[in-house]
């Protein structure tokens, strides 16, 4: 009739306590539901927490070790119960197992970057990668120097290495004069110690700037033999950089002399000095 409708609209069952008195019957939770609060003529409150719950489609043994949660426990709310990973690790399965991911550098565990005693990539002021967070893959974290500085290392702090020539405007500064960027130490505590250095055969080096180069064309060594065959010295009279092909070779005696190559040299027995 009306009245068991009322119930079975609700999913529940009717019951009448005393059949000799009238208007006390009450709708009752259906097994596996439990009774929150009876049902005087209406549909009582039921609950029906599916983890642990036993009905076809609980959860029952699925979760194994992992937890089990049934955000809603209604009993009308069917099939919304999930598997859910133990922490460190992270994830959730609706109505399965979950797949577990396990970030070790943002979980604290026996394995991760933090164990417990502090992160030890940011304690040395580096940033933290986890390159396989799948829970079954520990010990793939990676600390990494943070930039300019570079260098890594698997499961540590990084041994960080800093070349102040990487940076583009210190390899610019240096290359607009075609010059080279030295850095003679990597060490990032060491800064402001590059140099720009000439490209060979001039030579000069500047701090932090380009620098003044000077190339004595003499000190190429074709250029000295060429003099020296002729028994004759090589001078670079001008030996600034920019300043080239103008070595000469000088007769050991008198003023004769020559632009990129031997002189013709002449003696005046009465006024040169000869050995």
């Amino acid at each position: 009739g009306a009245i068991a409708r009322v119930c079975a609209d609700a999913g529940q069952t009717c019951t009448d306590p005393n059949f000799a008195v009238t208007g006390d019957w009450e709708c009752a939770c259906v097994a596996p539901a439990t009774l929150i609060l009876k049902g005087a003529q209406k549909p009582a409150e039921c609950a029906l927490d599916e983890c642990t719950a036993t009905c076809a489609g609980c959860a029952g043994t699925v979760c194994g070790e992992q937890a089990c949660e049934d955000p809603d426990t209604s009993a009308n709310s069917r099939h919304d119960w999930m598997c859910v990973c133990k922490a460190p690790e992270m994830g959730t399965g609706l109505t399965k197992p979950a797949v577990c991911k396990l970030d070790e550098c943002t979980a604290q565990c026996g394995t991760c970057a933090n164990s417990g005693a502090g992160h030890v990539c940011s304690m040395q002021g580096q940033t933290c990668e986890d390159k396989d967070v799948d829970a079954r893959a520990t010990g793939t974290w990676e600390c990494k120097c943070k930039a300019p500085s570079y260098g890594a290392a698997v499961g540590a702090a990084a041994t960080c290495t800093l070349d102040e020539c990487m940076t583009e405007a210190n390899q610019e500064r240096c290359a607009m004069e075609g010059q080279m960027c030295m850095d003679p130490s990597h060490d990032p505590a060491s800064v402001g110690d590059w140099t720009c250095t000439c490209a060979p055969p001039a030579v000069g080096t500047a701090l932090m700037q380009a620098a003044a180069c000077v190339l004595d064309e003499c000190n190429v060594m074709a250029n000295t033999e060429t003099c020296a065959a002729a028994g004759q010295v090589c001078v670079d009279p001008a030996p600034a950089a920019g300043a080239e092909d103008d070595w000469e070779c000088w007769c050991m005696f008198g003023a004769a002399k020559a632009t990129m190559g031997p002189a013709t040299c002449e003696l005046n027995e009465c006024e040169d000095t000869c050995p």
